[in-house]
């Protein structure tokens, strides 16, 4: 059975555990676990409670499949994985802020 690592399983998982450890679907690198696209040498914050930091991550389908350091997610590349080498830039997680100000909108769409 295959599970999807939403970002609420991820922090939970990253609070109860130490950062050393691969987080990952199934608990370790397999072929099935292949990344399309992995982000090494940077700087994660994960913004959990503990405010754990990593250096790479692993992606698959627009999934996060793994969190760790540079060497284990370096496991979850295969032939067509794209690499990224952050070269120590920071990786966030998605804030998305969707409000508009409905009378300031109103007179710019008008």
């Amino acid at each position: 059975m295959k599970h999807t690592l939403s970002r609420r399983r991820l922090l939970a998982s990253m609070s109860a555990a130490s950062m050393t450890p691969v987080l990952s679907l199934s608990g370790c690198a397999n072929p099935a676990d292949i990344a399309d696209l992995i982000l090494i040498n940077g700087e994660v914050h994960t913004v959990d409670d503990n405010d754990h930091r990593a250096e790479a991550i692993a992606i698959k389908a627009n999934r996060i499949i793994a969190v760790g350091q540079t060497k284990e997610i370096k496991a979850f590349k295969g032939p067509n994985s794209r690499q990224i080498d952050l070269q120590g830039r920071t990786v966030l997680p998605g804030i998305n802020d969707s409000h508009l100000h409905l009378l300031g909108a109103g007179v710019l769409f008008s």
